[in-house]
């Protein structure tokens, strides 16, 4: 409808362009969504299409476009058919603990396993955890074994460390095998601080570098005879678990601890703008 010359004019309301960008991002993040479902509508599985739906409900909680950017591209990577796994890792075997991992979303989505130090527990006939481990072995795809890390201590020399890592490995993967023939049982992970106090070292003096490379000539060794993945922890130093508040010295978290010392490279600030470093290269 034209307006007359003697029309009465008003002013544009202040928030008009602010609502017109809005509508127009909420246009725009649609289309996005609607693209990607027409992708993937019909090769997620159940698991993908769980954790998409999530995402989606973070990405409507949040007016942050950086964080709805990053919202997007984890969209596109648990679309993604190259996602092939998930672990999952506890330390000891608690009530509800297989089940919950058996149960768990990623298991729908991708191959599903498990990290520990207790697969041992498998060839122990009179074990109590024997029942709920077998019922975790038949019911995921692979483990993570975390061979005992005391062993590397041993006076009898690295040889005598391999074999016994070798013979344990041996003994969980057919005690494994027996109950499940297809799961993988991988080495996992492994790894050995350049300082501080820790559980199996307590006065710290055993936990350097060198300690760390004979750890290595533990394990590659096993990994390389039985053509298994070996994971060694970690790349790089997480120094926030050597917590810098808790003053215990005994604490293997607190500041004299080791537990933010296993990385093979630690952060540096000498320079200006910091960097990282590899510890051999600096005697650690």
């Amino acid at each position: 409808m034209a307006c007359k010359a003697e029309e009465p004019t008003h002013r544009i309301p202040p928030e008009l362009n602010e609502h017109v960008m809005q509508i127009r991002r909420l246009f725009a993040e649609e289309v996005k969504h609607r693209e990607s479902e027409l992708e993937h509508s019909v090769t997620l599985t159940p698991g993908q299409k769980y954790v998409r739906k999530e995402l989606r409900v973070v990405f409507g909680a949040t007016t942050d476009e950086d964080l709805k950017g990053q919202i997007n591209l984890l969209e596109q990577v648990f679309s993604a058919s190259s996602v092939e796994r998930c672990a999952a890792g506890f330390e000891s075997i608690e009530a509800g603990a297989v089940e919950g991992i058996i149960a768990s979303g990623c298991a729908e989505a991708f191959e599903v396993g498990v990290r520990a130090e207790t697969f041992g527990q498998l060839t122990m006939p009179n074990s109590p955890y024997l029942t709920q481990l077998q019922s975790l072995i038949k019911n995921v795809d692979f483990i993570m074994w975390q061979p005992v890390s005391e062993r590397v201590l041993g006076a009898a020399g690295i040889a005598a460390s391999v074999n016994d890592v070798a013979n344990q490995y041996a003994s969980i993967k057919a005690a494994a095998q027996a109950l499940n023939p297809s799961i993988e049982v991988l080495i996992g992970e492994t790894g050995w601080p350049s300082q501080g106090v820790s559980f199996n070292n307590p006065d710290g003096s055993l936990n350097h570098g060198r300690q760390r490379a004979r750890l290595l000539q533990r394990d590659r060794p096993v990994g390389n005879a039985n053509q298994v993945q070996v994971m060694y922890f970690e790349a790089i130093d997480e120094p926030w678990k050597s917590n810098q508040n808790n003053t215990n010295p005994s604490d293997p978290k607190g500041f004299m601890g080791a537990e933010g010392h296993y990385g093979v490279w630690s952060y540096t600030t000498d320079d200006d703008s910091g960097s990282f470093v590899a510890k051999w290269t600096i005697g650690s």
